[in-house]
């Protein structure tokens, strides 16, 4: 005889026992939503399924569904902590004679940023202890990268990886310094964004890919990275203002938001009231129809998602925001930062100008 939902919950004392990732069960309004509960080494955290049950017998087949995979999700979160713990087990217990591989092996085991660095330095075919690295190493290794065929700023991450992971070293004392003083050339990447024209011929695109637009225009809007967007909630929206923490940088923001931006925010709560503010499926995928959708507003331009937060820089500096009040829009720690695209904007406008007929 088959158990109800909330049976299945009680089962979960059982599920739950001895397992480093816990699936937890909170009632709400409609229904219960189901979370993940760890312990990171220092504190609890909780994960979100984005999964809600109803709890009721005319949808206990759709229940159960959502439970099981609720449970595959739990498992993916244990097999991430295992190999979180598995890496730091290992920078913890290396000595300053490891070798060069093996440290960035045990580096990477979290970081998989950095695989490809461990790929090419198992191809380099040096492979010192660690405290035996030197400058020379340093400028063979990057010679090496040259000759492999990579663009400048493939080459300038993988040496830059590599710098990373010596300079963690120097900090948890393995070595004593970073012997690696050379630096890779970087191309400043061409930094595509819309003009106002475009943005209104995107909103205006007829598109079954309406929740992604929507994001996309909310990010012209505010400035927001994917990664700050795909976790925004509603609770993020307090006054008109976007209260949240960034992803990249941990700082704890507080920005206003444009009449737009609300007007886009109020349409997606009257669509789902609560949680996300936005539904998105991955980053490849939300990549591809963002081309789709760009096509269809006639935009020839290579656009991805992060040049909606370019397009809101230059729409600020363009309607005569000053440089700092858009650097602090953006979250920007460097101005710096910002005035790379003070530079695009006085580029198109010596376009402009260079356009103007002669007499």
């Amino acid at each position: 005889m088959k158990r109800t939902i909330k049976e299945e919950f009680e089962h979960l004392k059982i599920l739950n026992r001895n397992r480093a990732v816990k699936l937890r069960v909170k009632k709400i309004k409609n229904g219960f939503s189901l979370f993940l509960d760890y312990w990171n080494g220092s504190k609890h955290e909780y994960l979100m399924t984005g999964l809600h049950v109803s709890g009721t017998v005319e949808e206990y087949q759709n229940d159960l569904k959502k439970f099981k995979i609720a449970l595959k999700m739990r498992e993916k979160q244990e097999d991430k902590a295992q190999q979180k713990d598995k890496g730091e087990f290992h920078l913890k217990t290396v000595s300053s004679d490891i070798a060069t591989v093996d440290f960035i092996r045990a580096f990477a085991v979290n970081r998989p940023g950095f695989k490809k660095l461990l790929n090419y330095l198992i191809k380099f075919n040096e492979n010192p202890p660690l405290d035996k690295i030197n400058g020379r190493f340093g400028v063979d290794f990057l010679e090496f990268l040259q000759r492999q065929n990579l663009k400048k700023n493939t080459i300038y991450l993988y040496f830059n990886n590599l710098k990373t992971a010596l300079n963690y070293a120097v900090r948890k004392e393995i070595i004593s310094k970073n012997p690696i003083t050379v630096s890779a050339g970087k191309e400043e990447a061409k930094r595509e964004f819309l003009t106002l024209e475009e943005i209104k011929r995107v909103n205006q695109a007829n598109t079954e890919y309406n929740e992604t637009k929507q994001a996309f225009l909310f990010s012209c809007f505010t400035g927001l990275r994917l990664s700050d967007i795909v976790n925004l909630t509603f609770s993020n929206i307090v006054d008109n203002k976007l209260v949240f923490k960034q992803q990249k940088t941990g700082n704890n923001e507080i920005l206003p938001l444009t009449k737009e931006a609300v007007k886009i925010a109020d349409r997606q709560r009257e669509a789902r009231k609560s949680g996300k503010v936005f539904n998105l499926p991955g980053r490849m995928t939300i990549g591809r129809r963002i081309r789709k959708i760009t096509e269809k507003a006639g935009i020839e331009k290579r656009i991805t998602f992060h040049c909606a937060r370019h397009t809101f820089a230059t729409l600020n500096l363009t309607f005569g925001n000053d440089l700092y009040t858009t650097s602090k829009l953006l979250g920007h720690k460097n101005i710096a930062t910002t005035q790379i695209y003070a530079k695009i904007i006085d580029e198109k406008k010596k376009e402009a100008v260079d356009r103007l007929p002669e007499l």
